[in-house]
């Protein structure tokens, strides 16, 4: 097995292995276990670098269903691999700051594991190849994501975040299975690599604009985009290193990476491009606005987390107009917006990372978020202080952050499009930087809120539940090497730009890749319209911030009730209750209903498929004679069949039964079939003893006083099912509509070493299925024998009492 699907899978291993070790090594604490295992992997991923940089993928797979083209496939490519050493390197640092953050009376054993679960999901996700594969992934974040938000189960407010986010990304993994079913039918192929190579030539396709639309939904989901975004304000009730973890660096930049890698086969259509960049742009601005409104910091956070990743889908959004004209001088400025989103990215995990465990360690420290609880802890925190305003500054788009440098890029991309001439941008375009540059003044507002309502002003020492102080080092030191990453990256970012920027735009550009997408970051161009706006940004967002409280009334116009929470849990409820209802219509508690329902479902589905087809047809010419002892039996059978009928006591049915079950084995004995005869004599033995035994404990027979009308319908399905049943018996017996597969079986000696090619097949050709039907039989039997070890248990205590 090649190095990089063992490194998809270690995570997975170190899940497994984990709650062993918690259990039995109690001196050491598990979390040095799992950042063991993430900063392996961060280092033999960063191995990678140099020979990405020069232009090369990697490519490793293994063989899973080959038959159907499902094979797990790894690839690694520029885009790829900024995730994944975002997954493995951010991870690294969570994991070193919640071995500090969480308590050691908490279930370390689960939530490790948990995180180890995310992290193998992720990787699977960003170096998948193969969508079914990716698909499978992309669910287990969902389903270990469900898991850390809910790792406090006991509140209320954490299961409901939980259930919310669930739904909500798995109905969009769905949609999005939907679209990668109809790329198949499209392509042929399950492969990305492939679909990619072949874009272009299925635009025309019915599915194209579906396909699109599904896939989409996918990401819009999972990436918190408008008005899917409500589910990732609610997950924040997960502890602290989570929210660093999923909501910031790696969870929803999966539905980002999923745009990005479809983005050569999608990207050039109007559809595409007004869809990411809209959604894009109506998430920057609600998120931002919401987010000013917001008290409690880590709430703030959250819809500032909505509003980021909003601003990178944009931009990816806006990128995707250079593959409308294909590659020239012309339209390489246009992929400088996907350069702008690629290193926003990168920016928004550092920055965002720091400030979710700054929260975090406010909330350690003092006890509470509740920004009008806080202030003046500038003097008793100040390395807290430090990172806070570091990353404040950098989320605003302020030097010398790295910020800074892609906000920049992104007004730049948004001054530009409008000059394309395309998708009607000649018309709506210059909405676009209008939105861009409101909601950047709402992204400055919250963020000096951090800051100054956090940091600054009275210390209210008598509203907090602890004295503020510095935390341990241990919790300073992962947001500290990300607030050095935010500096670094503003004094040094070509280092970034060339060894995994520029590749990453070669994965989303691929026909571009023989020319040069001018690639390169600058900290200085002039003053451009692009300062101006900056400027402007600062200048309004002062007096935004200083005259708040008065326009704070503009949050209160908006009513409550029509908010998309209010609309989620309107619809959970009407769910609930329409399911409710319509299972009880059904849910009767009475055998003989369920019966009806099944023999009318048969009736219908069947019989009218048979009609439909015209597969009704059959032609019995050709079959053997009967012979005068078949006509005997049969006649036998159809007597006591009819008789149980008009029985007037059980042991009078329970032998007419009997009489039925002796008869089809006579037929198996006059079809030359011994072995099914045995077979069928035993079974009908034992079921008319346990029949009689049964008998015993049984009321005495009554006849059923049923109404007119419902004998009536029962003897229609009666009449209805034989008929059907006999129906598809005879037009299966005349309508072949493939070779038989008898002839297989006839060398079964040679294939199987058996005589017997009933058995031949039962052990080897069908070894599969019965090995399965051991297994089942295996768990029954497990189960039998777990309830009768609790009664003799229960029976003990009893008697002890």
């Amino acid at each position: 097995m090649s190095t990089l699907i063992i490194a998809i899978i270690l995570p997975f291993i170190a899940a497994a292995c984990l709650p062993y070790l918690y259990k039995k090594i109690r001196k050491v604490h598990i979390g040095w276990f799992a950042i063991l295992i993430s900063t392996i992997l961060f280092i033999y991923l960063a191995r990678y670098i140099p020979g990405i940089a020069r232009g090369e993928t990697y490519i490793h797979s293994v063989n899973w269903i080959p038959s159907y083209g499902i094979n797990f496939t790894a690839y690694l490519d520029g885009l790829s691999l900024i995730l994944a050493l975002l997954i493995t390197g951010i991870g690294s640092l969570v994991i070193l700051y919640s071995i500090f953050y969480l308590s050691s009376k908490e279930s370390l054993g689960h939530f490790y594991t948990y995180l180890m679960l995310f992290m193998g999901a992720m990787l699977g996700v960003v170096m998948s190849d193969n969508m079914m594969v990716l698909y499978v992934f992309w669910e287990l974040t969902s389903i270990s994501s469900f898991l850390l938000i809910a790792f406090w189960y006991q509140r209320k407010r954490s299961r409901d975040g939980a259930k919310k986010s669930l739904l909500i990304t798995v109905t969009g993994g769905i949609a999005m299975l939907i679209g990668f079913i109809m790329i198949y039918v499209m392509t042929g192929t399950w492969s990305i690599r492939e679909v990619i190579s072949s874009a272009g030539s299925f635009t025309d396709h019915l599915l194209f604009i579906p396909a699109m639309l599904l896939i989409l939904l996918g990401a819009f989901t999972k990436s918190a985009q408008f008005p899917f975004h409500i589910w990732l304000p609610d997950a924040m009730e997960a502890p602290t290193p989570v929210s660093a973890y999923l909501h910031s660096a790696t969870m929803v930049k999966a539905g980002i990476y999923l745009v990005a890698r479809f983005t050569p086969v999608f990207g050039g259509e109007a559809t595409w491009f007004w869809l990411v960049t809209g959604v894009g742009l109506i998430t920057l601005f609600w998120g931002a606005f919401n987010a000013v409104r917001q008290t409690d910091l880590k709430a703030l956070l959250a819809y500032s987390t909505v509003s980021q990743l909003g601003m990178i889908m944009s931009m990816f959004g806006l990128g995707s107009a250079a593959l409308h004209f294909g590659y020239s001088t012309e339209s390489v400025v246009y992929t400088q917006a996907t350069f702008a989103a690629l290193f926003h990215l990168v920016n928004h995990s550092t920055f965002k990372g720091a400030l979710f465990m700054v929260v975090g360690i406010v909330d350690h420290g003092v006890g509470t978020r509740d920004i009008r609880r806080l202030g003046g802890l500038m003097t008793l925190m100040p390395v807290t202080f430090t990172i806070a305003m570091i990353g404040s500054f950098s989320m605003a788009g302020l030097p010398p952050f790295n910020g800074f440098l892609s906000k920049e890029m992104f007004f730049t991309a948004v001054l530009t499009i409008g000059e394309a001439g395309i998708f009607s941008l000649d018309t709506w375009g210059t909405l676009i930087p209008i939105i861009a540059w409101v909601a950047s003044i709402f992204t400055f507002v919250y963020s000096m809120i951090i800051v100054f309502k956090t940091f600054f002003g009275p210390y209210q020492e008598e509203k907090l539940e602890h004295s503020a102080k510095e935390p341990p080092i241990g919790m300073l030191i992962a947001p500290g090497i990300l607030g050095l990453f935010i500096v670094g990256i503003f004094f040094f970012p070509n280092l970034l730009g060339d060894y995994l920027l520029a590749p990453a735009m070669t994965s989303i550009f691929p026909t571009f890749a023989e020319g040069d997408l001018g690639v390169h970051i600058s900290a200085w161009h002039g003053f451009g319209m692009e300062l101006w706006m900056t400027m402007g940004v600062v200048i309004f967002g002062i007096l935004l911030y200083k005259s708040r409280k008065k326009w704070m009334v503009v949050y209160r116009m908006l009513p409550e009730k029509w908010s998309f929470n209010s609309l989620y849990s309107y619809l959970l409820v009407q769910l609930e209750e329409g399911s409710t209802a319509i299972t009880n219509t059904y849910m009767t508690g009475y055998l003989r209903d369920y019966m009806v329902y099944i023999y009318l479902f048969f009736v219908i589905a069947i019989g009218g498929t048979l009609y439909y087809t015209g597969a009704y047809q059959f032609d019995i010419s050709g079959n053997a004679p009967i012979s005068e002892f078949e006509w005997i039996l049969v006649l036998v059978m159809i007597i006591a069949g009819i008789s149980i009928l008009f029985a007037k006591s059980r042991l009078t049915a329970i032998l007419l039964n009997s009489i039925l079950g002796y008869g089809v084995a006579a037929f198996f004995v006059l079809f030359r079939a011994p072995d099914l005869a045995l077979t069928q004599t035993v079974v009908e033995t034992v079921t008319t003893v346990l029949f009689l035994v049964a008998y015993y404990f049984l009321p005495d027979w009554k006849k059923e006083d049923a109404p007119r009308r419902s004998r009536n319908v029962n003897l229609i399905i009666s009449i209805s099912v034989g008929a059907v049943f006999t129906v598809v018996a005879l037009a299966v017996q005349n309508g072949k509509l493939f070779e038989s597969i008898s002839s297989y079986f006839e060398d079964s000696y040679e294939l199987a070493g058996g005589n017997n090619i009933v058995n031949a097949i039962l052990g080897d050709f069908r070894a599969l299925d019965t090995m399965l039907e051991v297994v089942v039989l295996l768990i029954a039997g497990i189960g039998v024998f777990t309830f009768i070890k609790l009664r003799a248990k229960k029976e003990d205590e009893s008697i002890e009492d």
